[in-house]
C-alpha cells in the first residue's frame, strides 16, 4: 500500500492542514468542479472580443495589504543589499503564454504592465496590430501595492495557417512584436533556468561578464528564427536576500532556541518589509538587461523553484517549514510569483487555468502535436513530500483527459532533475555533521550550518527527487507517466534546471536491444542550468560523476546519464563526460521526422558565445 503522499494511491491531502497567520484556509480548488480548464472555452474575463468592453472588475488580493508609511520598512534605513525601488513610471511589459484552442484555432496569452506612483485616474491601453486588424485593449487591474498598479491585458489572436508576427505597444510607448506559430507548424521553444546570482558571487561582471551574455545568445537565435514560447525552469530570480536584508528577520534568525524561533509570531511589520522586498526585487531583476527585452518579445511559461521563494523552501524540517514566519514569507513570495510570472492571483488562478489542491499546476498545448505539463513542486512540498496525493490525482486526470489524439510529445517541466546522480550518501553524511567545510551546488562555503542551523547543502539534497524521502513518490510518478505514454502513444520528455550545469539522462526499458523509438519507457531528462548563475566548481562535478551509474527504477526500467560532453567548449577532450559545469540554455526544435532536437548552448570560457551539444528525442512510433 503506497504512502498517502505518493502519486499511486488514493487518500486525502497528506500535508499540514494548518495555515500561517494571514493565509487563506482550506483547499484552493478542491471545491471547484472541473478543475482542469476546458480548451474549448479558455477561462478569460475582461472583454468578450478583442477591443470590446472593459469589465471594470478588480480583485481583492490574497496578500494582506499594509498602509504606506505605517510599516516598519517605510521609515527605517534599509540594510545593505535590500533591492532599491524601481525607477521611472512603469515596469514591463512582460508577455505570458496561456494556451491555444485547437477547436477554434485561437491563441491566448496575457501581458503584465505595472504603472508606478499611479493614482489610478486612468486605465492604460494596449494597441495590438494583427495584420490589417488593429485592436485597443484596456488593462484590467490585478493588484495595487503602494500606488503601484498591476495591469493585466488579456490577448486573443486568431491562429493562421502560417507563422505570423503580432505587434503591440502600451500607452503608445515602445512597440514590440512576438511570433505565433501556424496552426500545423511545430513550435520552437527556448528553455532556461537560474536567472540570477547566488550570494557567493561577489563580482558578477568580473567573474562572469554579468547577466547578459547568454541572454544575448538566446536573443540572437530568436532574431534568426523566432521562438514561439520560452520556458523558465525555476529560479527566474533569486530571493534569498530576504533574510539578511530585513532587520526583523535577522533578529528572528538569531533566536538560539529552535522551538522558540519556530513558534515566533509573524508580525505585520515583517509582512510589510517582506512585501516591499519582493516587489522591489522583482522590479529590479525583471525590468533590466536583455531579459527584459526577451520577456516583451517571447511569451513565457514559468515554473516555480526554491529561489523564487527563498533557498530550500519546502525541504526544511517540518517544525521550521511550518513555522509562522517561514509560512508568512512563503505566502507573500508565492503571491508575487503568481502576479509577476503568471499574471494572476490566488483568487483568479483557477479561472486563469491553474489547478491543484494547494498548488498551481498547469497544462498547455503547443499546437496539435505537443503538450506541456508544468509542475509546481514547491507549494505543497514538505521534507517527506513533493506534491500531495490529491494533486497527483488531479494531474493524471488532466493528462488522461486533456491530451489530444494528435499529440506526439509531452514535455514535463519542474525545477529539480528527476534523472541525476544519486546524492543519498552525501545526505546521510550531512545529517550527522556539525563542524567541517562542505560544498554547495553553487560553490565552496566556509560554514557547515546555514542560517537556520541546518547543515549546508542538506536542503539541496533533500530537494532532489533521488533523496530517500522522495524515492517512492518519484518511482510511482514515473510509472504513471509510463502508462500515459503507452496509452496515449506520446513521447514523454522532462525539462529541469536547478543544478547550475548542463546534462541529459534518461529512463528506458531494461535491455539494450529495445529500440528507443518504440519504447514507451524511454524518457529523456534535459537539464539546462544556469543561464546566469555561476557553475559549481570542478570538485562537485567529479563527485557527481563518481556517484553516477546505471540505476534501476523498477524491474522493467533503468536510468542513466548520457555521455554528452566528450569535448569541452574549448575543443579539449573530457574525462568527465556526463555533466558540464558551464552556463547554458536550451533550444527546443522540431525535426522533419517529427522528432525533437534539444540543443544545449554552453558558454565559452571568455563569455564570447556558446558551443552547441544536441540530444535527439524520437517520437514514439508505437507503444
Amino acid at each position: 500500500m503506497p504512502s498517502p503522499n505518493v502519486p499511486g494511491g488514493g487518500g486525502g491531502y497528506a500535508g499540514n492542514e494548518s495555515n500561517a497567520p494571514g493565509q487563506s484556509s482550506g483547499n484552493y480548488y478542491s471545491n471547484q468542479p472541473g478543475y482542469a480548464s476546458s480548451t474549448n472555452e479558455p477561462p478569460y474575463g475582461g472583454y468578450t472580443e478583442l477591443g470590446q468592453g472593459y469589465s471594470g472588475k478588480t480583485t481583492q488580493p490574497a496578500i494582506t495589504p499594509h498602509v504606506p508609511g505605517q510599516g516598519a520598512g517605510d521609515s527605517q534605513t534599509d540594510r545593505e543589499g535590500f533591492p532599491p525601488p524601481p525607477p521611472g513610471d512603469h515596469v514591463g511589459p512582460f508577455l505570458r503564454y496561456y494556451d491555444v484552442d485547437l477547436n477554434s484555432q485561437v491563441w491566448y496569452g496575457s501581458a503584465l504592465y505595472i504603472t508606478l506612483n499611479d493614482n489610478g485616474s486612468r486605465i492604460p491601453v494596449m494597441n495590438l496590430i494583427d495584420g490589417s486588424n488593429n485592436f485597443q485593449i484596456p488593462g484590467e487591474k490585478l493588484y495595487t501595492y503602494n500606488n503601484n498598479i498591476f495591469w493585466r491585458f488579456d490577448l486573443r489572436v486568431r491562429v493562421d495557417q502560417q507563422e505570423k508576427f503580432v505587434t503591440y505597444s502600451i500607452d503608445d510607448k515602445t512597440p514590440y512584436k512576438f511570433a505565433i506559430a501556424g496552426f500545423h507548424q511545430q513550435w520552437r521553444m527556448a528553455f532556461w533556468s537560474c536567472n540570477g546570482f547566488s550570494a557567493n558571487v561577489k563580482d558578477p561582471e568580473g567573474e562572469l561578464g554579468g547577466k547578459d551574455p547568454l541572454w544575448r545568445d538566446l536573443m540572437s537565435q530568436h532574431a534568426a528564427k523566432p521562438y514561439h514560447v520560452m520556458i523558465g525552469g525555476g529560479d527566474q530570480l533569486y530571493c534569498d536576500a530576504v533574510f539578511p536584508t530585513i532587520s526583523e528577520l535577522v533578529g528572528w534568525l538569531s533566536i538560539s532556541n529552535r522551538n522558540t524561533r519556530d513558534m515566533a509570531p509573524w508580525t505585520s511589520s515583517m509582512a510589510s518589509e517582506v512585501e516591499r522586498f519582493y516587489f522591489n526585487n522583482y522590479c529590479e531583476n525583471f525590468n533590466t538587461g536583455i531579459y527584459k527585452e526577451a520577456q516583451a518579445c517571447i511569451p513565457s511559461i514559468n515554473i516555480v523553484d526554491d529561489h523564487d521563494i527563498f533557498d530550500g523552501y519546502g525541504s526544511y524540517p517540518d517544525s521550521l517549514q511550518n513555522s509562522p514566519v517561514i509560512q508568512g514569507i512563503g505566502k507573500i513570495a508565492i503571491d508575487y510569483f503568481l502576479m509577476f510570472q503568471h499574471h494572476t492571483t490566488r483568487e483568479l488562478a483557477f479561472q486563469h487555468g491553474y489547478f491543484g489542491n494547494r498548488s498551481f499546476q498547469m497544462f498547455k498545448h503547443f499546437g496539435p502535436t505537443m503538450c506541456f505539463l508544468g509542475l509546481d513542486t514547491r507549494s505543497e512540498r514538505l521534507k517527506h513530500q513533493v506534491i500531495s496525493q490529491v494533486t497527483w490525482n488531479m494531474i493524471f486526470d488532466v493528462l488522461n483527459t486533456q491530451i489530444p489524439a494528435s499529440c506526439e510529445h509531452l514535455l514535463v517541466g519542474f525545477g529539480v532533475p528527476i534523472v541525476y546522480p544519486r546524492l543519498t550518501i552525501a545526505e546521510n553524511t550531512l545529517q550527522g555533521i556539525s563542524s567541517s567545510s562542505l560544498f554547495q551546488k553553487t560553490g565552496a562555503f566556509p560554514q557547515v550550518l546555514n542560517a537556520f542551523g541546518e547543515p549546508e547543502l542538506l536542503d539541496d539534497l533533500t530537494d532532489h527527487w533521488t533523496a530517500e524521502p522522495h524515492m517512492l513518490e518519484r518511482q510511482l510518478f514515473v510509472q504513471r507517466l509510463q502508462e500515459v505514454a503507452r496509452s496515449k502513444n506520446v513521447r514523454v520528455t522532462f525539462l529541469a534546471g536547478d543544478v547550475h550545469a548542463g546534462a541529459a539522462g534518461y529512463f528506458a526499458s531494461k535491455g539494450k536491444s529495445v529500440d528507443p523509438g518504440r519504447d514507451h519507457r524511454y524518457m529523456v531528462q534535459i537539464i539546462s542550468s544556469a543561464i546566469v548563475n555561476i557553475p559549481p566548481p570542478d570538485m562537485v562535478i567529479r563527485v557527481l560523476h563518481v556517484s553516477s551509474s546505471t540505476y534501476k527504477l523498477d524491474e522493467n526500467t533503468e536510468e542513466q546519464m548520457f555521455e554528452l560532453f566528450t569535448q569541452d567548449v574549448n575543443g579539449k577532450s573530457r574525462i568527465l563526460k556526463k555533466i558540464l559545469n558551464r552556463r547554458n540554455w536550451c533550444s527546443i526544435d522540431p525535426t522533419d521526422s517529427r522528432d525533437i532536437r534539444f540543443t544545449l548552448f554552453l558558454e565559452k570560457e571568455d563569455h564570447s558565445g556558446t558551443v552547441a551539444y544536441a540530444v535527439n528525442v524520437p517520437r514514439l512510433y508505437s507503444a
